[in-house]
Formats: C-alpha cells, structure tokens, sequence
C-alpha cells in the first residue's frame, strides 16, 4: 500500500512539473540491475507471490493455477532473492519516466558471490546495456572494473569517496559513474542540530577514526555546522576504550553530542547512552537505527525514496541527455524528523512540532 501511494506522488510530481517524464520515444532502453544478494525482505517477497497468486486465480483451470504459482514464486525466489525497496523505487521512477513500452530491466542476483557479480557485468557489457544499475558496493565495483562506457548508477553506498578511493573526494564520483547514498542529507543532519538547539554554541563529534565513511560525516558535519556559528570538538577514536575516554571527556565538554552512521559506535550505543544521560547531554544520531538506544533526534529515510532518486538520475542521463561524469551522488529528498520520547522526556527536552515520535511513528507503520 505504501509503494502504491509513493506511485501515486511520483505522477502527482510529474503533473505538476516538478519531475517531468521523458519523451515518448520508439526506443526501448535496456537496464541492467546486479542486486548483491544480501537481502531478502519479506514484505517485498509477500507483495511478490499475492501478484502471482491473484493472476493463477483469474485462469479457468485450478489445477494449472496452481502449478503456474508454484513455478513463478519458485522463480522469482532463484532469479531475484527478493527484490528490495531501492530497486522498487528505481523501478517505479524509471517506468514513469518512459512507460512499460520503452524499458526493459534485467535483473540477476549475484547471491553474494564476487565471481557472480563480475560474470553478470560481463554479460550486461556483452549485451550493450543503455545502463547498469547496482544495488549496493558489490555489484558498483564489478560494474567500474568492466565497463567505462556505459553508465553505471550505484545505490545504497554510503560514502563513495572511501568506497571507491578517491582522493579528496568532492560529491562527484567522476568518469561513468554516479549514484545515491544511504545516508540521510548531511546538509539536513547538521540542519537538524540548528532546528533543535538554535541557541548553544558547542557541538561534540564522535567518531571512529579508523572508518573513512564515518570519518568523512564527522568532517563534512563539522564544516555544515561550522557555517551555522557553531563551534565543533572533534573527539577520534581508534577502539571501544579510546571511544569510552572520549565520549566522556564530550559528554562533559560539549552541550550538544552528534555521532555519525559508524560501526563502533553502533556496537557501543548502550555505554554512549549510559554515559550522556549521567552528564544530561543530548545525543543526536546520523545513524536512525540508533535512536531507540542512545539517540534523542535522527532523521529517517526510505530506501524506496532513494530508490526514486536514483531512477530519476537514470532518466535524465538516458532520455535527457545528463553527463553522468558531472553528476554529484544525490540524496533522498524525503525524510522524516524523529525523536525518542522517552529519552527527550528524561532531559526535558521539547522538540519543535514537526518532530514525531518515535514510537508513534512505528505503530502507524506496522
């Protein structure tokens, strides 16, 4: 139900202009999509085999029904793994772009696999494919290492700059290939800060140094809230015991402490929780999977709205005629402002009133 609706906005979008579908054209372009295999939602399976079996029921033989059922959500299961939201979303950007009769998307699944995945590339590069979609790092390095052509656009990356290894990194992949991150909006993150605490003046970042994508948010949050007159403490740390120091040395330091979507931290929420509630100090979490443990704000996307992001690039490189070799990695334009009541409550901490709640949020959506 929740696609359907996202559908339904996405040609709202396209009436109103503010995401015009391309020309109807006599060509039919060819997508290839390597999804890595490493994952298999449920949901998305249901919504799958509930498509199979309402069509098996409309045939006149039962029997048949079945058999064909049984065969497709078979297929399905080995073709696909089970298609996820980015590639839903992409999917559904893309179709309204061109409509049924001008794309075809051909999808394998590498189940993981790094020979797989280079075969895959191989034979989409073989087949000329107008362009190379990849649902995660995986496939996005088999599709850099055999092709410069064609266009490649990655999803659900976090930071390409330490994913790829390029230098002094800026937003723009370069060459043939571009995509979307994970993360939410880092410009929005450090918003966020702005929207909640407008009046205080120091900010504690803490963040595993050791970790290039976690230490590229850190900076890239420091600079944002730099221009919004805050001050930053930078507070690196290499393992669990320099992160315990450090977050102390913060949590006693600062007004205000942000952490970035970074492994080690996730693996110590608990003790960054334990520590910052003791000295009263707010935590802010670039990582939403966070805010149920030590998080008082965070942003959430979708991955079917980065999903529609990255469709939308696919369109204006193929139709419109876009360079992918100038186009910046992009963001979800969506995202919802969430905070943890009940950590909020215990700080006294009043958010402004396009916040919601965590745990309203999560009863609406199951």
């Amino acid at each position: 139900m929740k696609k359907r609706i996202m559908l339904i906005l996405l040609q709202l979008a396209a009436t109103a202009g503010l995401f015009a579908p391309a020309a109807v054209s006599a060509e039919v372009y060819q997508i290839g999509i390597c999804l890595s295999g490493r994952q298999t939602l449920k949901e998305s399976e249901n919504a799958e085999k509930d498509t199979v079996t309402t069509e098996a029921a409309d045939t006149a033989d039962a029997e048949n029904a079945e058999k064909d059922t049984a065969a497709a959500e078979a297929a399905d299961t080995a073709d696909t793994g089970g298609m996820d939201d980015y590639i839903r979303g992409f999917q559904d950007a893309v179709l309204l772009g061109f409509g049924e009769e001008s794309v075809q998307f051909d999808i394998r699944n590498a189940n993981e696999d790094e020979k797989a995945c280079s075969e895959i590339m191989d034979a989409f590069v073989a087949e000329k494919k107008d362009l190379i979609m990849a649902d995660s790092l995986l496939p996005l390095l088999a599709a850099k290492e055999k092709t410069a052509d064609i266009p490649i656009l990655a999803t659900a990356v976090e930071e390409y700059g330490s994913a790829l290894g390029i230098e002094e990194y800026d937003g723009i992949i370069g060459g043939n290939i571009s995509g979307t991150s994970s993360l939410a909006p880092l410009m929005k993150q450090a918003a966020m800060v702005n929207e909640i605490f407008p009046s205080i003046k120091t900010v504690g970042i803490l963040y595993c140094s050791e970790d290039k994508s976690a230490s590229y948010q850190a900076e890239m949050v420091k600079v944002l809230l730099e221009k919004l007159d805050y001050v930053c403490a930078m507070y690196p740390c290499k393992d669990e015991k320099a992160l315990e120091r450090s977050c102390k040395y913060a949590s006693a330091d600062c007004e205000v402490l942000y952490v970035p979507k970074d492994p080690l931290i996730a693996e110590n929420a608990s003790r960054i929780h334990e520590i910052c509630m003791k000295d009263k100090t707010p935590v802010l979490v670039g990582d939403d999977s966070l805010l149920p443990v030590c998080g008082a704000a965070s942003l959430h996307v979708e991955p079917y709205d980065i999903g529609v992001v990255t469709g939308e690039m696919a369109v204006r490189i193929l139709a419109g005629g876009e360079n992918i070799s100038e186009m910046p990695v992009e963001y979800a334009r969506k995202y919802q402002r969430l905070y943890n009541e009940k950590i909020c409550e215990e700080l006294k901490l009043t958010l402004p009133g396009n916040y919601s709640s965590m745990e309203k949020e999560s009863d609406s959506l199951s």
